[in-house]
């Protein structure tokens, strides 16, 4: 592919603000040739399918990045790192290509600068997974997940309620004297004794 640029290799890249992130990207081109795609003849056709790995389809049937994939992930970092403000996503198979310009979202960057260093740092500076002690978690994911813990609680309490609730009122008063009375009718039933004979 000829763009009339220079290229030239880089290195390591080492954030000046957080010394701890560091990046090696392949330049503003990242390139990805997805396994699952390498035989595909089309791949925005690939990538339209609601099982695809990667890039999804808008409402305008222009491909995009998903913010949740770790292409994306990935992408962001390098582009904070490196402080550029693009990033072409190549996407190759053996039969096409696809390039997509991914800008910088400071935004992204900075939410997740925050849980990078109160998560990872101490690990990297500390490292407890290797000494097989459980992880340090800031105070912040503790009561979130404590926070989420009792509100799945609350709402299955609401969810019983509502259902026995509901199964109460599904049987009329007119009803329950019927089934009551037919209980009450076989109840008193007399069963024969059955009777065996020993030839």
């Amino acid at each position: 592919m000829h763009i009339g640029k220079n290229i030239r290799q880089c290195s390591l890249f080492i954030d000046p603000k957080y010394p701890f992130h560091c990046t090696s990207p392949d330049g503003l081109l990242e390139i990805k040739c997805p396994y699952t795609a390498r035989f595909s003849a089309d791949l925005s056709d690939f990538f339209s399918k609601p099982n695809s790995v990667g890039l999804r389809m808008d409402a305008e049937n222009h491909l995009y990045l998903p913010k949740r994939h770790r292409y994306y992930y990935q992408i962001q970092g390098q582009l904070a790192i490196t402080e550029r403000n693009w990033c072409d996503l190549y996407i190759w198979s053996r039969a096409d290509a696809i390039t997509l310009k991914i800008p910088v979202d400071k935004t992204f960057w900075i939410s997740l600068i925050t849980k990078l260093d109160n998560c990872i740092l101490p690990e990297l500076v500390d490292p407890r997974a290797p000494r097989k002690m459980p992880l340090r978690e800031p105070k912040y994911i503790t009561e979130a997940r404590a926070h989420n813990e009792n509100l799945k609680q609350a709402t299955a309490s609401i969810k019983r309620k509502r259902t026995q609730d509901e199964r109460e009122m599904e049987v009329p008063e007119a009803d329950k004297i019927i089934s009551s009375s037919k209980k009450n009718t076989t109840e008193k039933r007399i069963r024969k004794p059955k009777i065996i004979f020993d030839l």
